[in-house]
């Protein structure tokens, strides 16, 4: 089709563009029983997906390079394929790649079922900007093919682009064969071997004349993509006589489970840094993952390991994510200061409320300052401002999240220690020496020395300002589920886990003081935003095929919320019930909150044996009758009024639930779900 992009990729050679594919048959590896050609056409970002399967089975059987049927691969014992094969894999690679393996943060796993492909190999990722570390060879071998070719334009962030090395080896051990791509600097004798020019479309591989290199030796001084800081290199093992665990689909071409081929010390924390297990084959990894998290069948009992594991990646990567890793000190501490002194504060609206985008409970407070004189905001404690965003008219770029109309509308991020981050948002009348930092830009990583006490902004107009505290140090908050459904990689909000109310934070007499302007009355005065009750209908919910937290918006500005869901008590009175549904249970609405009559049955009491259960759902408004969309208290406590339809509910296992609401329906009498319904997981 005119206009249209081309990119092609097999389960026996690299990716190309173009109007043809072609390459051809050399390596054993190649000789495989089937060859998989998928073909993705794209007019801008619509994109269609072919494939076409092509019967090598004769190549393979004529080759004699290597076995055609399966064996049994349930452990790490090598069978006969090489004089120079070790009596068991386990072990077997005695020099990790990169030299300070605790650099990493993340890594991916192997046999991983993207969108766009389906990838044998791995990955390691170390902070932003650490692209210059040595990669040394993990076991003798032999470097036979490679590539050498620009990064995919459609990733490029400058008019720059960088060249990327893949370097395939094959060992002494016939049929194990590993992979390093996207090398940005090979030693030069590696260099020296790439005849051709680097390739601008595709990735394909050349053979490259045998080069021998020894265990440690080095293979590189730089990796990923210097331009934009990301820092990572990725790694793969396969074996052609499957003696150890492989993936049993051709388009992984025999990938097998990196992790155990080195020490089980470093496999054990190279699998506690996995941020995503549920797009893996099934299998692969068994051994080296605890298990692959789904929407049921997954209790807190059961995957205590993995949780373990994916903790430990959120609070590095919330490290990484504003500190670059290079954040200072240990532990928290109490603050001297309040943001707004109490006796400027009208009051505080605590944790776990919903309202506008935030159709899940927040895990930030906002706070309200008196009208009609200057407020002063204030830092709390000593520390460092290390982010800056700008929601303001100031900035050129894209915006989100702005109310005020005025040019710097400023969230900070400042860092206590490694363990104790601050975010305070939606600051107005900023200093100078913040609004020259972010010029016209969205963003900014800035390192400002700050003391407790020091002026963040001014606010005259009542203006509310966020308060968030993220706690590293005390785990993650109890009452969110399933901790991966909020993060992948840099993608969501991996600080939300360990989120803590701000009041917990103050000495006496000021948390009092505090905790007196809080709209909630009841303890914990400073609010609850983790309501989920594992097996019941309450808590968050995600729509099935959302992408959970992060929704499936082709930007961060995009309609994040449109799949949540939420059935949870008020935030300010837990008698009441909530029901908040991200686009309101149609297809092109908008965020809607609702009350239930009688504020029953108790969602934490609902549960896969209650079968189907309905609510009617009332409009709320302020209780006191007043205009919703006038600033102050009244307006913060609502009541139910009009009925607008039915909710009905039906949780088919403990972590999976079928949705439907019936607009304009006065009974629930012989309500069933119809076409219409939704499935809703975890």
């Amino acid at each position: 089709m005119q206009g249209s992009q081309l990119r092609w990729e097999s389960n026996v050679a690299g990716w190309l563009t173009g109007p043809t594919y072609e390459f051809t048959l050399i390596e054993s590896h190649q000789l495989v029983p089937e060859v998989i050609v998928t073909l993705q056409e794209c007019q801008g970002s619509d994109c269609v997906t072919v494939e076409t399967k092509i019967d090598t089975s004769v190549l393979v059987a004529s080759s004699g390079g290597g076995p055609t049927q399966e064996t049994d691969n349930s452990n790490m014992a090598a069978l006969p394929g090489g004089s120079d094969c070790p009596e068991d894999f386990a072990g077997w690679f005695t020099t990790f790649p990169l030299e300070d393996h605790t650099l990493i943060y993340e890594v991916g796993p192997p046999g991983r079922i993207d969108p766009d492909a389906h990838r044998g190999h791995g990955y390691f990722r170390i902070p932003t900007g650490m692209n210059a570390v040595n990669v040394r060879m993990p076991v003798d071998a032999t470097l036979y093919m490679g590539s050498n070719h620009y990064e995919d334009a459609a990733k490029a962030v400058s008019d720059k682009r960088v060249i990327q090395y893949r370097l395939e080896f094959r060992t002494e051990c016939e049929g194990i064969r590993f992979r390093f791509d996207h090398i940005a600097e090979p030693v030069p004798k590696i260099v020296e071997l790439f005849t051709r020019e680097p390739l601008v479309h595709g990735s394909y591989g050349m053979q490259l004349e045998p080069l021998f290199l020894r265990e440690g030796e080095l293979v590189g001084t730089k990796i990923g993509i210097e331009t934009n800081g990301n820092a990572f290199v990725d790694f793969g093992v396969y074996d052609d006589f499957k003696r150890v665990p492989t993936a049993q689909d051709p388009r992984f071409e025999n990938a097998a489970c990196f992790y155990e081929f080195f020490s089980a010390p470093l496999a054990d924390y190279l699998s506690s840094r996995i941020s995503r297990v549920d797009n893996l084959e099934e299998g692969l990894c068994s051994s080296a993952i605890v298990s692959t998290p789904s929407a049921s069948n997954h209790s807190d009992n059961n995957s205590e390991d993995l949780d373990q594991a994916l903790l430990a990646t959120a609070a590095d990567l919330v490290r990484t994510r504003w500190s670059d890793g290079a954040c200072e000190g240990t532990g928290t501490e109490q603050f001297a200061v309040a943001p707004i002194s109490p006796d400027h504060l009208d009051y505080i609206k605590p944790l776990g409320h919903i309202t506008g985008a935030h159709i899940t409970p927040t895990s930030h407070q906002k706070w309200f300052p008196l009208a009609g004189s200057p407020v002063d905001v204030r830092a709390p404690t000593s520390g460092r401002i290390i982010w800056l965003t700008n929601r303001g008219t100031a900035n050129s770029g894209e915006s989100f999240g702005g109310f005020a109309g005025e040019d710097y509308e400023v969230q900070y991020v400042i860092e206590v220690s490694c363990d104790l981050y601050l975010i305070i948002d939606h600051v107005l009348g900023v200093p100078e020496s913040i609004a020259q930092a972010l010029g016209t830009s969205w963003d900014a990583r800035v390192n400002i020395p700050l003391s407790a006490g020091e002026l963040l902004g001014q606010h005259s107009d009542g203006s509310k300002i966020d308060i968030g505290v993220i706690d590293l140090s005390l785990g993650k908050v109890p009452g969110l589920i399933r901790k991966e459904s909020y993060y992948n990689g840099h993608d969501g909000e991996a600080f939300k886990l360990f989120e803590r109310d701000s009041f917990e934070y103050f000495d006496e007499p000021l948390r009092l003081q505090l905790a007196e302007k809080s709209l909630r009355a009841s303890e914990p005065r400073g609010g609850i935003f983790a309501y989920d009750v594992d097996g019941t209908a309450q808590g968050n919910w995600f729509e099935d095929g959302t992408n959970g937290y992060m929704g499936t918006g082709l930007d961060s500005f995009g309609d994040y919320w449109s799949g949540h869901l939420a059935l949870v008590p008020d935030s300010q009175e837990p008698s009441k019930l909530r029901v908040s549904i991200g686009d309101g249970f149609v297809s092109a609405g908008m965020p809607s909150i609702w009350g239930v009559t009688g504020d029953s049955p108790l969602f934490e009491s609902v549960t896969n044996l209650s079968g189907p259960t309905t609510y009617e759902l009332r409009r709320l408004l302020p209780c006191d009758g007043s205009d919703i969309n006038v600033k102050g208290r009244a307006r913060e406590f609502l009541c139910n009024q009009e009925s607008v339809g039915i909710l009905l509910i039906e949780l088919i296992d403990h972590r999976t639930m079928r949705v439907e609401v019936f607009y304009q329906v006065a009974s629930s009498n012989g309500l069933s779900f119809s076409g219409n319904a939704r499935t809703y997981v975890r």
